[in-house]
């Protein structure tokens, strides 16, 4: 089976970190890659290149729509 990626942006980092658990847990051959804010995000998703992204809408500074729509038009 072909490696699935998951990319989690996220500011909250006991949650960001729950999540991934969880994740890691349920799909153990998923990759999981954290970001704390929307340009962090961006950048990994840059080098990482995720399948799926769990992406807080509240996110400091750039909220994850704003974020999404940057995603969108690249």
């Amino acid at each position: 089976m072909d490696r699935f990626n998951v990319l989690i942006v996220e500011d909250n980092l006991t949650f960001r970190h729950a999540l991934a658990e969880i994740l890691q847990a349920q799909f153990p051959d998923m990759v999981i890659a954290q970001a704390g804010n929307g340009p962090e995000g961006i950048e990994k998703i840059h080098d990482f290149n995720p399948d799926l992204i769990f992406m807080d809408v509240r996110l400091p500074g750039e909220n994850g729509l704003e974020v999404a729509r940057k995603i969108k038009r690249e």
